[in-house]
């Protein structure tokens, strides 16, 4: 009886050990790999044919983080452009022009940038680019938004904002407004 409940004891304490190791290494692995966002088939509104993928940016205040940012497009000749605008306080590690084109290619659908941001304050902040194709009055255009997460990542809200619900259940914002009546004579 005394040895089956030792091997019992000892069969337990290796299984355990055995699990702990691989849930550190199975943890370890999981911080490594970046969670990548995408909007290839998601529903929107007709624009240019061009979507985003990127890497998830969450980053500590005052350190730096990576961000692949590839585009798809089903284009295949001319030229795409994205404009680019970062958050106020939201710094990348060079300089980077506003407007960045890329040529198209009949053998190429994927088009890739990088961006290497960080800020000295805590909060939610973003990489906002513009995507145009076409030329002249047959421009079409899509706007993206890259958050980025710094610190708590949280976004600072400006003053007490009221929220109510409406009958279906729904939130609604409730803002200050104010109106202006002219008569013309």
């Amino acid at each position: 009886m005394k040895k089956i409940a030792l091997i019992s004891v000892l069969l337990l304490a290796g299984l355990t050990t055995k699990m702990a190791l691989a849930d550190e290494t199975l943890s370890s692995v999981n911080k490594k790999v970046k969670k990548v966002i995408t909007t290839e088939g998601k529903y929107r509104k007709p624009g240019a044919p061009i979507d985003m993928r990127h890497t998830e940016a969450r980053v500590a205040v005052g350190k730096w983080v990576s961000i692949d940012v590839t585009f798809i497009t089903s284009l295949r000749s001319g030229n795409f452009e994205i404009e680019i605008t970062l958050d106020e306080g939201l710094k990348n590690s060079e300089p980077i022009s506003a407007i960045t084109s890329f040529q198209l290619s009949p053998d190429k659908k994927d088009y890739s940038m990088k961006f290497n941001v960080s800020a000295q304050k805590d909060g939610l902040y973003y990489i906002r680019l513009l995507g145009k194709a076409g030329e002249g009055e047959g421009i079409r255009m899509r706007s993206f938004a890259i958050p980025v997460y710094v610190g708590e990542g949280k976004l600072k809200k400006k003053g007490q904002q009221l929220i109510m619900k409406a009958k279906g259940g729904e939130n609604l914002s409730i803002s200050k407004a104010e109106e202006t009546i002219e008569y013309a004579e």
